[in-house]
């Protein structure tokens, strides 16, 4: 696959240079292209997978559908238009293989199945107007529509089916993998803590923050007090969400904490008050409620999750392994669009 890859990163290298209107080093930029000529371009064939032909414009609306999705609508480098591109490009090929595999297979979609998808989608909207306006908005036809829904719903179907019957992963499989992976297997060491918090703002005046300071050893002194109340100095005192749980977080493990917090939260002993412990957030009062050292985590817990897990990497595997041959067997061209 990773031939097809370079072979993909090569074409895409062209349509990309070709978009952007790139000069040739030492010329002068080229003028923008009319709207008639950025039409044509867009018509341009990229690649033919058994001779049917994928345009410039293919790739460009795959890419644009879904790089919101990738990047949250943040600005986009070149470098990772480049992959995403690359990715498009590969799905397109990928999709059209599996449209003329289920040709071959003459699987069809029935027009009920269209119809519920067209019906959900104007639920969706809102209605037949404006269903129909975000057809026209995206430059479809009802009837274009329809046939795009029955051709994506065959290639999906066809995606699902391609692989086969993989082999079904049995008890022994699953005790192998266990057995191979053991140390994957193991529970870290988790603590139980409840803490009040005395936000002090980076910002603070020294008087402020000498005032949140004293704020904060008042609490502590009240904390040690024999038979004092932790919880319900928490829910009085504490600038954290958690003090409507009367300071609780939880069980942690290591990785979920401040670092500060952390180090002290793991070397206390339960039922141990520690104060007061400097994070980013202010001063902390931290109390250890419970501590439940690593374990080994048995087969029979996670036996049947383990062996769901297994039987769908067989699944994915089983179609990777169906789609490379297609890709293998088929005549995939790549045309230069780039010209001098």
């Amino acid at each position: 696959m990773k031939k097809y890859m370079r072979e993909i990163g090569v074409a895409v290298m062209g349509v990309l240079a070709a978009v952007s209107l790139v000069a040739a080093e030492g010329e002068q930029p080229a003028p923008p292209a009319s709207h008639q000529e950025a039409q044509e371009f867009m018509k341009k064939v990229i690649v033919t997978v058994n001779k049917v032909p994928i345009t410039v414009g293919e790739v460009d609306k795959a890419v644009s559908s879904y790089i919101p999705q990738a990047v949250f609508h943040q600005s986009v480098s070149e470098d990772k238009l480049i992959t995403y591109r690359q990715q498009a490009l590969q799905s397109l090929i990928s999709r059209e293989l599996m449209y003329q595999e289920a040709q071959k297979r003459g699987l069809e979609i029935g027009d009920d199945i269209v119809d519920k998808h067209i019906a959900d989608l104007k639920a969706k909207y809102g209605g037949e107007a404006k269903f129909k306006e975000v057809l026209e908005k995206n430059h479809y036809t009802l009837e274009s529509y329809r046939e795009i829904t029955r051709r994506e719903t065959l290639i999906d179907l066809m995606n699902e089916k391609g692989g086969g019957e993989p082999p079904v992963v049995t008890d022994e499989d699953v005790k192998k993998y266990y057995e191979a992976n053991i140390d994957r297997f193991v529970e870290p060491e988790k603590v139980k803590v409840s803490h009040i918090l005395i936000k002090v703002n980076p910002s603070s005046s020294r008087k402020e923050f000498e005032g949140l300071l004293k704020k904060s050893e008042m609490i502590l002194a009240k904390a040690k007090e024999k038979g004092a109340d932790f919880a319900a100095l928490a829910t009085e005192f504490s600038d954290d969400p958690s003090s409507e749980q009367g300071g609780d977080v939880g069980f942690v493990h290591r990785g979920r904490l401040e670092p500060e917090f952390e180090e002290a939260a793991f070397s206390m002993q339960i039922g141990e008050i520690r104060g007061l412990v400097r994070t980013l957030y202010g001063f902390h009062i931290m109390k250890l409620e419970a501590k439940i050292p690593p374990r080994q985590v048995e087969l029979e817990e996670i036996k049947d999750k383990l062996k769901k897990d297994l039987q769908r990497d067989s699944e994915n595997k089983a179609r990777r392994d169906w789609l490379k041959g297609l890709w293998e067997k088929a005549e995939i061209v790549y045309i230069p669009v780039v010209e001098k």
